[in-house]
Parts: C-alpha cells; structure tokens; sequence
C-alpha cells in the first residue's frame, strides 16, 4: 500500500499541540532585549522634531532609535522578476535613515528595553512634530489617474484577440457590468515576529517568514554582510497565506535594533502593528462585459481592472489572469491598470489576483446565464475550450467538464430551483451556485538532499517553509513511497536557511517543487546504492536469481517485502548495504545531472564503519505550467 494518501498523523503534530514547537517570538537569549514600533501619524511628509525624552526616561528603556541615531541600512535591492529575491521587499523605504514619511503608520522610532511592557509604554510617549505633504489616499478618487500596468515574465500585462469591443456593440445579448472589491488585512493566528541575535557581523533571525532564503538575501543586502554570515530559522510560522512573503519594518528593524544595542532583541507586532506595517490586498475596480448569441456562444469577452499599490513598493496583481484560460470567447481584451497611492504598499494575499478577478468573470457569467434563462453549469459548458483561448496551445491538464459533471450529481444540482429565494430550509434562504477557478501552476527552484542508513532510517534535508499546511509530513510521505520504506523511518529537517536552498511558500508552488527534487534524489539514491553493490560484488538486480536483491527506483508494492528489483526482497536497506560490501570498502561516487536546462551536482557516497550512509542531492527548476479545474 502506498503511503501517500494514507491517513497518518503529522510529523509536528506532537510538539505543536503540546506547546513544545517555538515559534519566532519564543526562543530565549541570554540578555534579550524587547523592542516596539513608534508610527508616524501622517501620510506624507517630513519630520521636523522627534520629542523622545518621557520615553527615554520610562525605566527599563535602553535606546530609543530614530533616523538621528540609527546604525546605517543599504537601500532595498532594486525589484527585477530577473532575481526573484529582490521581489521580497515589502517597501523601498530606508527604514530610521531619513527624516521623510511615506504612509500613516510607517516605522519613525524604536524603543528597545528590558521588557515589552516597558518597551510599548515608552513607545507610546515619543511624539513627532510634521511638516505634511499633499498626499493621495482615495482609491476611488485616484481610478482616472490609474495607468496599464507594464507586463514581465511573470505577469503579463495586456491581452488581446480580435476585437471584443466591436464585438460587444454587435453581440444579440450583452452586459457591461463593474464590480468592486475592498482591501483585505491579514490576521494570521500569529502575528509577524523577529527575533534577532548578532555574533560580530555574523545575524541569526528567527522570524515568523513564508520565504526563508528570500530573507536571507535581503537580510544580506540590507546590512552590508555576506549571505552566508546571515541564517534565517523559521520551523514553525503560525499562518501566512501571502503576508509573510516579504520583508516588513518589523524584522529590518528588529536586526537594526539588535545591531545598535548589541542584545538580542525580540520584536513581536502588535495586532495594530500589522494593520499599519504589513502590507494586505488592494481594493479593486473591475469591468466585465460579456456579449454572447441567444444559444450563449460568446462572442466578447472584456475585463478590466483598476487597482493599487503604494508609492514605495507594492506589486501589480494577476486579477484578469483567469480569463485568459477559463472561457473560450471568439473575441477577447484584458487590461490590468494600477494607480500608486500614499499608502502602505499592498502585498500577496490568498490567491492574490484570481481570487477578486474570478468573483468578478463568474459572478458575469452568472448574470449572462440568467439573462440567457440557461442553466449556469450549461452555459460554461457551452463556452469550455478545447485549447487555451489566448494562444492556441493545448492544456497540460483539464477535466472541467468531469468537475461539473460530478459535482452536478453529488449536490443535487438537478434539484436546484433557478429563481431568487425559492429555496429554504424551514425559516433560511438557502443558496446553490457554481463557479469555475483558475491558479497557475508554479515549480521553482529546490534543492533537496536525501540520507539514507544502513539501519533503514532516511533523512531529507530542505530549507521549506512550514506554515500549518503539512510540508514535512507531505515530503515524508514522498520519500516513503520512492524509497521503499515505511513513513515512520523518514526524518525531514526543514525551516532553516542553513539546509539546502527551498522556494518560498507562496502561489502553492513550494510542496510540488520540493517533491520534484525529493523524487529525483531519491531515484538517483537507489542507483547509486545498486551501483555500488555491483562494484563491491554484492547483488544487483541484474545478477542475482535469488531472493536478495539489491534496490532499483521501483519502489516494492508494500512496505516491507516487494517484488524482484525492490528493495523488499532482501529484507530491508541494511541487508541491502551489507550484501554490497559497504561495511568495509567505502566506495564514492559522483555525477552530474541535468533536469531541464539547468546542469545540477549530484553526490552519493558510502562510509564505512559504523554502517552504509548514501545520500544524493538534487535541484530542480522547472518552468510555469497551468492547469484549470473546478473550484470551491
């Protein structure tokens, strides 16, 4: 029986539901300092005066820090799909560098002391005197100013397929809706914290992130230090969903903070603190116009979108991406539009993009299907294309239509009744409905080593983010049914910039691109280990006739004892090592591979002594592919 799929408890399960996982704000230091954010209270403009001698004065206090005493900070890289790291930064501001304001709620002081009680009574009494600015914070006032967003490598940026306009005014049936959405704040269980520790120019963080190596790279740059003298731990993050993707004030700040007192220091966000430090989803204003024939054909397909970021940072969101995949109009144009505003710069947020763009197409759909008087899950059905709509190519991977037909039967979709509040469950309105969804499917870079003992034990070793979606369980499980042995053998050692390199936990990438590597290290693990039963004259699965048999990359039907050329039919890995002759010649080998474009090292070797150890790395890449299916 293969493990993957399997109902097993998870391998953090324990120490998290007994309080013994640490998470960024609990792990003691000898000496620990506290620190608290002191926000500005304008949206625009320059400080004249910082008045900070009450807080000073609050005991307990041990620096209060200002763009007057603070250590110096490098800029923030400059933001370039090229290096996907750059895209990290949360603002361009030059945190406690400069006397200028970006948006109500920026980081103007720190208060370090002994205790966070008296670290945020401090903070509380700073006060700052302003030269404003003239700022623009109305989203809905700034829609005429919003100009089309430039297209990159990663989002493109207008589409076009003849000419949908025309195609509108022609159109038998058309509607010509706008649709709004606000912004959004992320609340995650735990709220976004640092802890950090200097040792010379050498800064360890714990920090509450979503893109470990991403901060180690920004850390680096920022302070002036090499990469390699920064690590970044991060095995337990309470919730993420995009805004533990960047890097916010808190942790520049905190590193800062650490750097100008020489303490340990431990800033944690208050829930006011996030509001005004993190960024969240951009409000949005979308126009969707379907023209279609009386049979529901569509004829035009527009959607347009108008959204925001701040002046200092922020990014374009995906919001028409779906409809260039989900419906397969004759005629098609998609715009995405921004407009910079003074304010905190928007982040990745739950899909960001799909999910406000995809209520805004379905909820179009829906409106057209009532006007057709055509069933909703018909008149998707009608327009479902057999290649995507923009280019022509065919899809990796759809079955829509399978979705819809399986769903329709599951819910009772037959049952539905199509007019407006005719469904009840005694004294409630009782709702059915249906739409499509559509998110990219994204592989990134991984890197992935994979051990295995003669005692039958494996080890995996990947930086990944863990953030309560189960990554070490779903990796464990993966390497289980690859190698041949039962979950329980398998240990994963995650969540540190000191393992090799993972992508970060965003766009639902990290666990296929990790899986990627651990598959292909584990492949190659058993060839190496069967290549050095044949140098040291021990069974292969060519050679041997009997029950011994040494592994091969198919992995045996059960978990324990499997068919010839598994490493079940000699009894376990350990019998396997021993029959090679490991124990007492340890042979090495090296080779290199190459998955896609990208030449990787992989290294296997064998110690002997105490026993058989192979291990194998192997990194991944692999580029952007989509897939569509039915959404909840």
């Amino acid at each position: 029986m293969t493990v993957i799929g399997r109902p097993l408890d998870r391998v953090d399960g324990r120490v998290k539901t007994t309080g013994a996982a640490r998470f960024a704000a609990e792990h003691p230091y000898p000496g620990l300092a506290h620190a608290a954010l002191v926000p500005a209270t304008i949206s625009r403009g320059r400080i004249t005066t910082l008045h900070t001698g009450e807080a000073s004065a609050v005991p307990g206090v041990i620096a209060v820090l200002t763009h007057l005493n603070a250590p110096e900070l490098k800029p923030a890289p400059k933001v370039t799909p090229l290096r996907l790291s750059s895209l990290v930064s949360g603002t361009s501001v030059g945190y406690l560098q400069t006397d200028e304001v970006h948006w109500d709620g920026q980081p103007i002081a720190v208060v370090v002391a002994e205790t966070s009680a008296a670290a945020r009574e401090a903070a509380a009494l700073v006060r700052a005197d302003y030269a404003p600015a003239p700022a623009m914070v109305d989203f809905a006032a700034a829609e005429a100013d919003a100009r089309p967003q430039r297209g990159n490598p990663l989002m493109p940026g207008e589409a076009k397929k003849g000419d949908a306009e025309a195609a509108l005014a022609a159109a038998p049936v058309a509607l010509d809706l706008r649709y709004t959405t606000p912004p959004h704040h992320h609340n995650a269980l735990e709220p976004h914290a640092t802890t950090a520790v200097w040792d010379g120019d050498r800064l360890t963080v714990h920090d509450a992130t979503q893109a470990i190596d991403w901060f180690r790279a920004h850390l680096a740059v920022r302070f002036g230090i090499p990469a390699a003298d920064v690590r970044v731990l991060a095995p337990f993050v309470g919730g993420g969903f995009g805004g533990k993707v960047s890097i916010w004030p808190g942790t520049i700040l905190a590193a800062l903070a650490a750097r100008a007192t020489g303490r340990p220091v431990r800033l944690a966000l208050t829930r006011e603190d996030v509001y005004r430090t993190v960024g969240g989803r951009t409000p949005s204003i979308q126009r969707v116009a379907l023209g279609a024939t009386r049979d529901g054909k569509l004829t035009a397909l527009v959607h347009t979108s108008v959204t925001r970021t701040g002046r200092v940072g922020g990014l374009p969101e995906q919001v028409t991406s779906q409809s260039r995949h989900l419906y397969d109009a004759e005629n098609i144009f998609l715009r995405q539009s921004i407009v910079p505003l003074d304010l905190l710069s928007n982040t990745s947020m739950r899909a960001p993009g799909e999910s406000i763009g995809t209520f805004a197409l379905e909820a179009a759909i829906d409106e057209l299907a009532c006007e057709l008087d055509l069933d909703p899950i018909e008149l998707r059905m009608r327009n479902e294309p057999a290649v995507n709509p923009m280019d022509g190519k065919k899809f990796a991977h759809r079955m829509l239509r399978e979705a819809y037909a399986v769903g329709a039967e599951r819910f009772g979709w037959h049952e539905r009744d199509p007019r407006p509040r005719s469904m009840r469950d005694g004294r409630w309105l009782v709702g059915m409905g249906v739409a499509s969804a559509y998110h990219p499917s994204w592989r990134f870079a991984a890197n992935v080593t994979v051990r295995l003992s003669a005692d039958g034990t494996v080890l995996v070793r990947c930086g990944f983010q863990e953030m309560g979606m189960g990554g070490a369980t779903a990796q464990a499980q993966i390497a289980a049914d690859a190698l041949g042995v039962p979950f329980e053998a398998v240990r994963v050692e995650y969540g540190d910039s000191a393992l090799p390199m993972s992508p970060n936990a965003g766009g639902s990438a990290q666990t296929a691109s990790v899986a990627g590597g651990v598959l292909e290290a584990c492949g190659r693990l058993k060839r190496s280990l069967a290549a050095m039963a044949r140098r040291t004259g021990g069974d292969t699965p060519r050679r041997s006739s009997g029950a011994r048999t040494c592994p091969t990359p198919r992995p045996p039907p059960d978990r324990t004892r499997g068919s010839a050329g598994s490493p079940g039919r000699c009894g376990s890995w350990r019998t396997c090592c021993a029959s090679s002759g490991a124990g007492s010649r340890p042979p090495r080998a090296r080779s290199s591979a190459r998955c896609g474009s990208i030449p990787t090292p992989a290294r296997c070797a064998c110690r002997g002594g105490s026993g058989c150890s192979t291990s194998a790395r192997w990194s991944t890449r692999r580029r952007p592919r989509a897939s569509c299916g039915a959404g909840s």
